[in-house]
């Protein structure tokens, strides 16, 4: 369930309607907040919305990233952040320095680099490395779609 919650975290950050997070329970400095929490048994997923409370509510729905992400945007209304490639609005710095790395390139180039971190990604890695070649890959499909359709933007 980590690397989908992890994905998660990373398509909502710096969204304008919802934050996704996740706390180390077992973390001395963290245990008095999952007590006050009522957060006894790990992994456990909560979420918190004007009509949950302080306590929030234990969320009980699938674990897969599809159904995560299906929660926050129905129900708790989420939206992704959108990152426009052409003019980097909207974008982190991280994004805008791949972005800038491969727009000049050729699309062979960026479909056999994309080619190359799909592959990548179907391999055991370590999160902080699965991270940035998900990051890689992501920006290079949103360079793929904005060719296709005239224009580069993606929710992120």
């Amino acid at each position: 369930m980590k690397p989908a919650w992890d994905k998660l975290m990373t398509n909502f950050q710096g969204s304008a309607t919802v934050v996704v997070a996740d706390v180390d329970c077992t973390a001395d400095e963290a245990k008095s907040v999952c007590e006050a929490q009522g957060v006894s048994g790990y992994p456990t997923i909560k979420y918190y919305n004007s009509t949950t409370g302080d306590k929030g509510e234990d969320y009980s729905g699938g674990r897969d990233f599809k159904a995560l992400k299906k929660f926050v945007r129905k129900v708790l209304k989420g939206t992704e952040r959108v990152c426009e490639a052409a003019s980097r609005e909207g974008c982190f710095p991280e994004e805008i320095e791949i972005l800038s790395k491969w727009d000049k390139e050729p699309r062979e180039a960026r479909a056999a680099r994309l080619k190359a971190l799909d592959a990548k990604l179907d391999t055991v890695l370590k999160a902080d490395e699965r991270k940035k070649v998900e990051l890689e890959a992501k920006m290079l499909r949103v360079l793929e779609k904005g060719e296709k359709a005239g224009g580069a933007s993606a929710e992120l």
